[in-house]
């Protein structure tokens, strides 16, 4: 075993998911570290670097979902993503602030990169930053699990309303 540093130190990570040639960390504070091989952009680079030989911030995922995310999952070349929310295009009651600044509701949702087959954006090229999977706005997803070019989510259907 090897200690895995460089921008993961000083983090406590709470998860980890392994691609064929990719891995893909989540910390204690919804941060998530990409590190491996990027052929298809499943690092989340932003950019086509062959590898990305250290972990990595992905810079994307922070300025959505409220920069928080809950689950990670990894297929062979992508990488899902659960963000927490609040989501500023939500204009669903779930996402509205309380007076304390804090969502009424969850409203977790799922961002996609890398090889888009089987990642439900329903094209095939390469995504080098995070995506929201559009099919799944009206639903609160909790988590995610990714096969081959394949995923799977969790999720119920936000209501329209507060639950009496």
């Amino acid at each position: 075993p090897t200690r895995v540093g460089g921008a993961l130190e000083g983090h406590y990570v709470v998860d980890v998911a392994c691609g064929s040639f990719h891995t893909v960390a989540l910390t204690r504070t919804g941060t998530v570290f990409c590190w491996g091989d990027n052929a298809n952009g499943q690092c989340g680079s932003g950019t086509l670097p062959e590898a990305v030989t250290r972990p990595y911030c992905v810079a994307s995922l922070c300025v959505v979902g409220g920069g928080v995310a809950k689950a990670i999952s990894c297929g062979r070349q992508h990488t899902a993503v659960v963000m927490q929310g609040p989501h500023p295009w939500c204009r669903n009651y779930c996402c509205q602030l309380r007076h304390d600044g804090k969502p009424q509701a969850d409203h977790g949702q799922v961002y996609v990169f890398g090889e888009s087959k089987g990642m439900g954006l329903g094209s095939a090229q390469k995504v080098c930053t995070a995506k929201l999977v559009p099919a799944m706005e009206s639903h609160n997803v909790h988590s995610v699990v990714s096969g081959l070019h394949h995923t799977f989510v969790t999720a119920d259907v936000i209501p329209p309303v507060p639950y009496s």
